[in-house]
């Protein structure tokens, strides 16, 4: 990024020109009735009360009555899929399939005699003979829910017949265009307008006949589907990836099914020619490479190198982006650093080649100086490859956002894929994170259960390209602004509808 201009708070005109909608759709899982009845109301709590014995909600009444239970309000406007599920048991009901049921509003009253209901179909009941508990899970119609969405349990009993319903687990999920809400914590990244991703994916090949454990179709299928799925819940503008097989169709193939899940195809692969057949080294056919929204970003220049040593020239790979709206650029490194072995000094003697390959590829290329460094570099902070990009003047982002970061468990949880940042480039950093949905220790591993599809997880930053020194008021930089004039470092400029700035003679600066 250069020219980098100070915009000071005295504005001659403001142009501020706005239109409303209803905020995007949001994919969200709520999870209730886990500890407590704390995140649920009733309308009778001499009917409903929580068994901490077993960990339930339970709605009985001596003599019969009617007694609700009630979720939170919910805004759904907006999605395509609702999923409720809980587990139950009940006995001595006369009828559960009548004394015991579940509806759903649009638009609560505040009350249960005040509102219009639907009900829902349970399924299945349990024996009401005993204490089992059984899983229920129901697709509610779309047309069901709405701004103020509430579900509500209904307990019915008579002074002839008064049996106990106990219900606990109840999760709501929602789905947007085709994506449902994550299971596990998205990293906090600020208020960055572009997020940039990156994982080493494991062995993602299926072009290859390898006989090491390949993939059935199945597989790659399954494989491929839980990766678009992390993928689209993180919502990043760049995916940074290794581990991929050194074939060019393989990123296109993920690209496309990424495609297929949302509108308007903005993915694409960046192109390279890196094309391998398979042989008997097999670390010679693995390659790292990036995938991009269209609308949001562009490549600048050919993707390079940082080295020309045989293996190392495919996995140590560098992109230039730009930012459409900004016109801002930046630097992306993404690689892949020798992995531990029982060779000991002999890896780490190639991770500092690395290390070092990597840090003069950086200086002798010509880039954008705003450099971001990500990928798995298989050795931890106070290892000397590590040492050696600090050394450069890199920033390990992660850790600056999380000290008890980690993205891949060998006994506990080690922080083996990394976020480097030059100076100029930290400064337009507005957060670093992990999505922990394939790693299995730590407090989200028994959360990601049937999501895992790689022995790593994906990392993220979140960057504001271009304002390092912005203070007081920012030039707006929207396509449906008016140009107007700002008082920049006492001169007069001119503010055009995609962000850049011309001087009064026509000269653009930025």
């Amino acid at each position: 990024m250069k020219n980098r201009i100070l915009i000071i708070s005295l504005v001659l005109c403001t142009c501020i020109c706005s239109t409303s909608r209803a905020a995007d759709c949001v994919p969200t899982t709520l999870a209730l009735l886990q500890t407590s009845l704390g995140d649920v109301t009733t309308d009778a709590s001499d009917i409903w009360s929580w068994d901490a014995g077993f960990s339930c909600a339970k709605g009985r009444k001596i003599g019969g009555g009617e007694g609700h239970l009630f979720t939170p309000v919910l805004n759904m406007n907006g999605v395509d899929g609702v999923n409720i599920t809980f587990a139950h048991t009940h006995n001595y009901a006369a009828n559960p399939s009548t004394d015991y049921t579940l509806w759903v509003t649009d638009d609560y009253k505040g009350s249960h005699a005040a509102t219009t209901w639907q009900q829902l179909t349970i399924s299945p009941y349990a024996s009401n003979t005993n204490w089992t508990f059984v899983n229920v899970s129901i697709d509610v119609p779309v047309e069901y829910v709405g701004a103020n969405t509430v579900f509500c349990f209904r307990y019915t009993s008579t002074a002839e017949q008064n049996g106990t319903w106990e219900i606990k687990n109840l999760h709501i999920t929602t789905t947007c265009d085709g994506v449902t809400a994550p299971p596990v914590a998205l990293p906090e990244l600020g208020n960055g307008r572009l997020k940039v991703c990156a994982q080493n994916l494991q062995n993602y090949y299926f072009n290859y006949n390898t006989g090491r454990g390949d993939y059935t179709p199945e597989q790659f299928a399954d494989k491929t589907h839980k990766i678009v799925d992390a993928m689209l819940w993180l919502d990043a503008d760049i995916y940074a990836f290794c581990e991929l097989e050194a074939k060019p169709i393989i990123l296109k193939q993920l690209a496309d099914s990424m495609n297929i899940r949302v509108e308007g195809d903005p993915y694409v692969a960046v192109e390279n020619n890196i094309d391998e057949n398979w042989n008997a080294q097999y670390n010679n056919n693995l390659k790292s490479g990036f995938i991009y929204r269209k609308d949001k970003v562009q490549p600048v220049g050919e993707e390079k190198a940082a080295t020309n040593a045989y293996y190392y020239k495919k996995v140590l790979r560098i992109q230039v982006f730009e930012e459409l709206s900004s016109h801002e650029q930046f630097t992306l490194s993404m690689n892949h650093f020798k992995a531990k072995d029982n060779s000991g000094d002999a890896a780490n003697g190639k991770r500092v080649d690395n290390a070092n390959d990597l840090v003069q590829g950086l200086k002798n290329s010509t880039l954008d100086p705003d450099i971001l460094i990500m990928g798995d570099l298989n050795c931890e902070v106070g290892e000397e490859p590590l040492t050696i990009i600090e050394e450069a003047g890199f920033v390990e982002l992660l850790l600056k956002y999380n000290t008890g970061a980690y993205s891949h468990c060998y006994g506990g949880g080690e922080l083996i894929d990394h976020v480097y940042a030059n100076a100029s480039m930290e400064k337009q950093v507005t957060g670093a994170g992990l999505f922990h949905i394939s790693t299995g220790c730590g407090s989200d591993a028994a959360n990601n259960d049937g999501h895992r599809y790689s022995d790593h997880d994906p990392y993220m930053v979140a960057i504001n390209l271009g304002e390092t020194t912005v203070t007081g008021v920012q030039a707006p930089v929207n396509k449906h602004i008016k140009a107007c004039k700002m008082l920049l470092e006492g001169h007069l400029y001119i503010v055009l509808p995609d962000g850049a700035l011309y001087n009064v003679t026509g000269t653009k600066i930025q």
